[in-house]
C-alpha cells in the first residue's frame, strides 16, 4: 500500500506510505475537515503550488480522535484534558469557561488541535503553523478556524475513519 486513506462524511485523511520521515510524526499526512486544511502545506517552490502532506502521524490521528471521545463522553465541565485554556486562548479561540476541552497533540507537527465539547456539538479550533507561513496565495488566510459538527456525525466519522485504519493496516 502506497497510500493510506481514510474517509468519512466530515474526514478525508491521507498519508503517504513511501515517504518515511521517522520520528513522532513519520509520513507526510493531509487531513481535511468538512475541506478544511487542518494538516498539510504548501510552498511554490517546494511544492509546486500544490497542497502536500505535512510531517504527521496516521495512527496518532486515529489515536487522539478515539480519545478525545471517550474523554468527552466522562468529562465534566471545563475539565481539559493536554492543555490550558489560556494557551487555546493565545491561539486566537474563543472557548467557553465550562465546556471540556481537550487537546490532540499526537496528529501531525506544527499543528495545533483543540476540541471543546458543548450538550451536541464538538467544535475542532485548529492552527496550521505551516500554512501561516505559505506563499501560495489559496491557502493564505486558512491557517485556522473553527469547524462545528454535531457530536453524533463526529462519534460516527472518528468510529468510521477508524474501522478504516483498522481494517487497511491490519497485518494478516
Amino acid at each position: 500500500m502506497d497510500t493510506l486513506k481514510l474517509s468519512s462524511k466530515h474526514f478525508h485523511v491521507e498519508a503517504d506510505l513511501r515517504k518515511f520521515y521517522g520520528g513522532a510524526y513519520p509520513f507526510p499526512v493531509v487531513m481535511l475537515l468538512d475541506g478544511h486544511v487542518v494538516v498539510g502545506m504548501c510552498w511554490e517552490k517546494w511544492s509546486s503550488g500544490k497542497l502536500t502532506g505535512a510531517p504527521g502521524d496516521p495512527y496518532g490521528i486515529v489515536q487522539d480522535l478515539l480519545d478525545s471521545i471517550r474523554f468527552f463522553m466522562s468529562a465534566r465541565p471545563g475539565e481539559l484534558a493536554g492543555v490550558k485554556r489560556d494557551t487555546v486562548r493565545e491561539y486566537g479561540f474563543q472557548i467557553k469557561e465550562d465546556l471540556p476541552i481537550y487537546s490532540a497533540t499526537s496528529i501531525a507537527d506544527s499543528v495545533h488541535i483543540f476540541l471543546e465539547r458543548t450538550k451536541d456539538i464538538v467544535r475542532v479550533h485548529y492552527y496550521n503553523r505551516l500554512l501561516d507561513e505559505t506563499d501560495c496565495p489559496e491557502f493564505k488566510g486558512r491557517q485556522k478556524g473553527t469547524i462545528e459538527l454535531p457530536l453524533v456525525e463526529f462519534v460516527r466519522d472518528v468510529l468510521r475513519i477508524s474501522g478504516e485504519y483498522l481494517k487497511t493496516t491490519r497485518v494478516s
